[in-house]
């Protein structure tokens, strides 16, 4: 089964914009910016 490029970056931004308890409930893009993101459940 072969995943198209628009799949693989979907993935990719779900896993780097999730939160997570051992990142103190930040995301792997805010540790890596310094930025904050608003998360909003919909």
């Amino acid at each position: 089964m072969k995943q198209s490029e628009e799949e693989i970056q979907a993935v990719i931004y779900k896993l780097n914009h999730s939160p997570g308890k051992s990142r103190g409930y930040k995301t792997p893009y805010e540790l890596f910016t310094g930025k904050s993101e608003a998360l909003v459940a919909a």
